[in-house]
């Protein structure tokens, strides 16, 4: 299960997974960030992808989702925030993007 949308008011896109989410499902949710950010009229927003509903993650989701991240980027998106399972996850997903997160440009949390 899956959930793609923007929130104008906010400037925010946000992709939220569920369940156990396949390399499959991974690239539904791809494209229907793609089809999203290329209907989008431009300016600034922030990109948030939210996985903290997933109950597993099937080998190579993580990899695929790194696509939707970088394509919000070369799209205009100043912010990416991710919403991790674990503080784990938060601190190894911190450590490979120290310097993003250091400039303000990425975060990584809990779901609140």
């Amino acid at each position: 299960m899956y959930f793609v949308g923007w929130n104008e008011q906010k400037s925010q896109l946000t992709a939220s997974l569920g369940g156990n989410v396949t390399v499959a499902e991974a690239n539904v949710v791809i494209d229907e960030i793609v089809r999203e950010l290329n209907a989008h009229n431009g300016g600034p927003f922030m990109f948030e992808l939210d996985y903290s509903a997933a109950r597993r993650l099937d080998d190579g989701v993580t990899e695929a989702l790194q696509v939707a991240q970088t394509y919000a980027k070369l799209r205009g998106a100043d912010k990416y925030v991710c919403v991790a399972r674990t503080e784990h996850e938060i601190e190894y997903l911190t450590s490979m993007r120290l310097q993003q997160v250091l400039e303000g440009h990425e975060e990584y949390r809990l779901a609140a």
